[in-house]
Formats: C-alpha cells, sequence, structure tokens
C-alpha cells in the first residue's frame, strides 16, 4: 500500500472520530444542559470522568498489547496467540484492582464539609456500576478489538470504536432527553455496551477465526509479566488522564458540578483546535518514524518546522475567532453561562503552547521515546494538578487556566531537548535562532488574544498587524526547509 493511501485511509479515520467529537462536545451541549439542568449535567461528566480515570489502568496495558501484538504475530503467531490468552487473563484482575478502588473509596468515613465528599455520596455508587462492566465484558472487548489491525484490518477495528461511541452518544441523548436520574443513567449505558460487546466479540472472531478460542493459549503468569511491563504506559495513560478528568474531578468536588460544564465548555473551545492540530500530524506519526528509520533527519527538521508553520496559522484563526467568542459562546449555550474571558484566554494561550510542541511530540511518538514522552506527561499532569489545586480555593477557574497554561509552558522546553538528544547527526538539528523565530510568532498571537477579549484595542487594526507578522516570521521559516522540501511544495501547488 502506498504511503498516500495509508494517508488518507488514516486520516479518514480520525476524521469520523473528529466529526463525532464536534458532535458531542459542541452542537448537543446545549441540549444536555436544557434538558438535564447544570447539575445532573455536571454530576455526568464528573461520574464520566471518575470511569475514564480508572480505564487509564486498562488503556495503557491495551496500548502496551497492542504494540506488542502486531510485531509478534508477524514474528511468531504462536506467540501472539500465547500474548493474547495471557492478557484476557491478566485484563479481568485489571478490572478487579479498578473495583476494589472503588468500593474502598465508598467505604471510607469522610467528613461532611471535606469536598470528596459530594463525590463520595452522589457519584462514586454509580462509578461502580460502570466498573463492574469493565470487569465483567469491557476490559476484554478492548483487548480483543485490537487483534484486527494485525491482520491489515484497522477499518474494521477502528469503525467497532466508532459505532460504540455513537451508541453512547444515543443513550446520553435519550437519558438527557427523558430526565433519567443518574442510577438509571448509568444501568441504560451498561446495559447498551454490553449487549454491543456481544456484537463487536461475533465480528471480531469473523475476522479473526486463526486466533479462535481467544483464551486457549497463555497463562495468568505470563499476563502479570507483561502487565508488569507495561506499567510505563500505565503511567503515561494516567498521566494524561489526572491532566484531564482529574481535573474536572477537582472542580466538581471544589466548585460544584453546576460549574463542571461552564469549564468543559470552554476547553471545548480550545480543545476542538487540539483535535484540529491532532487530525493534522497524528496520521503522520508513522511516516516521521520510517525517515527516522532511514536516517532521514533533514526531512524530519523540515516536517518540524513546517508544523510551526501549520500550527502558526491556526494561532492565528484562533485569534480571528477570538474577536467574536464572547457572542458565539452565549449563542452556543443559549445564555445557559456566560464566556469567563481570562479561563478562556489561559486556556486558548496553552493550547497555543501545546501545538507549538506538537510535531516534536510527533516525531518522539515515531520512534517510541516512551521514557522521554513519560516524563512530559508526568510532569505536566503533576504541575496541573498541584497548581489547580492550589489556586482554584482563591481564584476559582482561572486558577485552572492558569495551571493549565504553566504545565504547557514549563514542559515545552522537554520537548526540543529531546529531540536534540535522540538525533545523531547534529547538523540537522534545528537551532536556537529558527525556534526563536517560532517562539516570537507564538508570543505576538498571545498577546494579541489578550487584547482582542478584552477589547484593548481594535480588533481589525490587531488582527492586520497580527497577520502580518504572522505570515513574514512563516516565510522566514519556510525559506530555513531544505531545497529538496521546497522544490516538492512548490511541485505540488503548481500541479493543483
Amino acid at each position: 500500500m502506498s504511503t498516500l493511501k495509508r494517508l488518507t485511509k488514516s486520516i479518514s479515520v480520525q476524521g469520523s472520530q473528529f466529526v463525532l467529537a464536534i458532535l458531542q462536545n459542541i452542537l448537543l451541549v446545549p441540549f444536555f444542559i436544557q434538558n438535564w439542568g447544570q447539575t445532573t449535567y455536571g454530576e455526568w461528566l464528573t461520574l464520566y470522568s471518575i470511569f475514564n480515570l480508572l480505564m487509564a489502568l486498562d488503556n495503557g496495558f491495551g496500548q502496551y498489547f497492542s504494540n506488542e501484538f502486531n510485531l509478534l504475530y508477524h514474528q511468531d503467531e504462536l506467540k501472539a496467540k500465547k500474548l493474547l490468552g495471557s492478557s484476557l487473563r491478566v485484563t479481568f484482575f485489571s478490572g478487579l484492582i479498578q473495583t476494589f478502588i472503588v468500593l474502598g473509596f465508598l467505604l471510607i468515613d469522610l467528613n461532611e464539609n471535606s469536598s470528596m465528599y459530594f463525590i463520595q455520596k452522589a457519584i462514586a455508587p454509580y462509578v461502580l456500576i460502570l466498573i463492574l462492566y469493565r470487569m465483567c465484558l469491557g476490559g476484554f472487548k478492548g483487548i480483543l478489538v485490537k487483534t484486527p489491525i494485525a491482520l491489515g484490518f484497522y477499518h474494521k477495528s477502528a469503525f467497532i470504536g466508532l459505532i460504540e461511541f455513537t451508541l453512547e452518544l444515543l443513550v446520553i441523548v435519550l437519558a438527557s432527553w427523558k430526565n433519567l436520574t443518574l442510577l438509571e443513567t448509568s444501568l441504560v449505558f451498561v446495559s447498551t455496551k454490553a449487549c454491543y460487546v456481544f456484537i463487536s466479540l461475533w465480528l471480531i472472531k469473523s475476522w479473526t477465526k486463526s486466533l479462535f478460542p481467544w483464551w486457549k493459549w497463555g497463562s495468568l503468569k505470563e499476563g502479570y509479566l507483561h502487565y508488569i511491563k507495561s506499567i510505563p504506559l500505565i503511567l503515561k495513560f494516567i498521566s494524561d488522564k489526572f491532566s484531564v478528568d482529574g481535573i474536572n474531578i477537582l472542580i466538581s468536588a471544589t466548585l460544584g458540578p453546576n460549574i463542571l460544564p461552564l469549564f468543559t465548555t470552554t476547553k471545548t473551545l480550545s480543545s476542538t483546535i487540539t483535535k484540529l492540530s491532532s487530525l493534522i500530524f497524528d496520521p503522520l506519526v508513522p511516516e516521521v518514524g520510517r525517515l527516522h528509520a532511514k536516517k532521514g533527519f533533514s526531512k524530519i527538521r523540515d516536517f518540524i518546522q513546517l508544523g510551526w508553520i501549520t500550527n502558526g496559522l491556526i494561532a492565528l484563526v484562533i485569534l480571528i475567532f477570538s474577536v467574536f467568542a464572547k457572542e458565539l459562546y452565549n449563542y452556543w449555550l443559549k445564555g445557559e453561562y456566560s464566556l469567563n474571558e481570562n479561563l478562556y484566554i489561559s486556556m486558548m494561550a496553552a493550547t497555543i503552547l501545546f501545538n507549538f510542541g506538537r510535531p516534536i511530540l510527533s516525531y518522539l511518538t515515531s520512534i517510541n521515546h516512551i521514557k522521554g514522552l513519560l516524563t512530559i506527561t508526568i510532569l505536566k499532569a503533576i504541575i496541573t494538578f498541584i497548581l489547580a489545586h492550589l489556586l482554584i480555593s482563591e481564584i476559582g477557574l482561572l486558577g485552572v487556566g492558569i495551571s493549565l497554561f504553566t504545565a504547557e509552558l514549563l514542559t515545552g522546553v522537554l520537548g526540543p531537548y529531546l529531540f536534540y538528544n535522540s538525533t545523531s547527526q547534529k547538523q540537522y538539528q534545528i537551532n536556537m535562532g529558527e525556534i526563536a523565530w517560532a517562539v516570537v510568532q507564538l508570543l505576538f498571537i498571545s498577546i494579541g488574544l489578550y487584547l482582542v477579549v478584552h477589547g484593548i484595542m481594535n480588533s481589525t487594526v490587531l488582527i492586520i498587524i497580527i497577520s502580518g507578522v504572522t505570515l513574514s516570521i512563516s516565510y522566514i521559516i519556510f525559506n530555513n526547509l531544505t531545497l529538496d522540501t521546497k522544490k516538492k511544495l512548490k511541485s505540488q501547488r503548481l500541479n493543483k
């Protein structure tokens, strides 16, 4: 299969997920708030955040399994089958650990004045319902759905995930429309997912007949050893979830569940930009890995600089959008919430910083730089959560926005450092001057973001000035590309 076809299929899958995310996080949010109310919707968000955080144990091991199975299946099919059977056995015990965590939290004698008392009494019992489903069925499906990928059925595996996400969305729409309680919603949610698990397993069996029966090979002991090996990935997933779902839980426990939708809707505006960046860069990860394997460091350097140009233009779009952000936000949520301007600015600035580091992160992912990626992820989670915990009681949601921005700022320097140390041919390194141009570009746009949102300067004049600066810097960065890359880009433009 050609590179173009691989990218086309990957982008198609990413695009479908992006559309569903837009539907859930943007188009349907006003419907949820109006039917469920701010508090109940906030409680559901809290419940699902806790569920997601606990599932990080499965997700980390699942990623490890997927990587190992894809490798082994093409080298030694029997070893791949043993890995599959062993993984299914240990997955049950992973679910058991999650169940005991929830039960332990429910049995703790918390003071009524504790911020976690509300979570314990109003949310945790329903989390237990979701975790029991995960232990009995969902965890096994999570492992098995990754097996068709090794057989060349990536699109079919992705299709199962897309349908499951669609069913989840339909359940939440029905629950909010009928104004179901959290208990009723949880029961309908797990019942629907359980039924779909059996359909998924039937489909997976038909696609992977040579692997059935899945449980025939392997042992619990072997599964345990693989689980130990997956701990770095598990830690990475837990850290990722803490930066998102952990913050949601903190807000709900500290400020109340009715405040959580104000944060998540503001975050949606920034995360949509992040998803757009993912749509561009995630499908390129395998191609960058191939360039690294072929010692194509000059092209990797060009890839990173082209990423800076792309993200500079995306940041410019953020700035233009911010002129109308307040009015659009109020129209979107039909007056249920008003835009918190300082929270919006801090979160958008954090997104701009994240996108600046995205090309380098894509490169580190492509070469499987687990240690570096884990370091960045854990540091980001620790800085975000600790700083948010310290600031949220003093300045509310703005404290969360500041913590997210600070975490991106402090961990952003690690990417270029890791890139430098992972490249053997130092003549292809990105020098400080080239990095400085990208930083100046982002600095101008971030300052413009503050001025535009607060109406300190005429927005039209400001956008014209910053657009000129951004395009000029993009041109300078473009001129730093290798002659071969510039020729290819120009030829593609002429052939259109």
